[in-house]
């Protein structure tokens, strides 16, 4: 299948959740959906950009927003062990006018964020608040992983478990060779 059938089936499913949030249905995999938007967490093989800008802060810690968007999509298409580039997810939003937008979601230097092109959509307020709303009602998958603080000289180990995100802080372990 090529990439322009991925996009088409990417937006066919976009119109299944919201059609399926709208009716209280079960939402497609891969999907969140709220307030008439919907977002599909997208793999690697739709060729998504990760390129843009911080468009607004997600209220979510790193465990947190992890183990919700994991809940949903499996794991994170990318993925690093520096805090500051934790993980992204790419993903397209459909308004409820029906237009489609690369955006993505990350865990960065100034923590959980929607990032992607601010001249695309004049609606990114609502776009978050939908974000949002559709994350509030995803219980977090239990997972495992850490990430290393140059800053701290420390890595943080973070996951959720039994549904509980959780991080803590270990001094004095080797760090990894990019921060020597």
């Amino acid at each position: 299948m090529g990439l322009k059938e991925r996009r088409a089936e990417a937006e066919a499913t976009l119109r299944a959740a919201q059609q399926a949030e709208a009716s209280g249905e079960p939402l497609p995999a891969r999907t969140l959906a709220a307030e008439g938007y919907a977002f599909l967490l997208a793999d690697l093989d739709l060729h998504l950009s990760i390129l843009g800008q911080p468009i607004a802060p997600l209220e979510l810690t790193m465990a947190e927003l992890r183990g919700k968007l994991q809940a949903r999509a499996g794991e994170p298409p990318y993925r690093t062990q520096a805090v500051a580039e934790a993980y992204t997810w790419p993903m397209l939003v459909r308004g409820p006018e029906g237009d489609v937008t690369e955006a993505y979601v990350y865990w960065g230097a100034d923590g959980a964020m929607l990032g992607g092109d601010e001249a695309k959509r004049p609606d990114w307020a609502q776009v978050v608040r939908a974000l949002a709303a559709a994350l509030a009602r995803v219980a977090p998958a239990d997972f495992e992983d850490k990430v290393y603080d140059p800053d701290a000289s420390a890595w943080i180990y973070y996951g959720v478990r039994a549904g509980a995100p959780w991080e803590d802080m270990v001094e004095g372990e080797d760090p990894p060779e990019w921060a020597e």
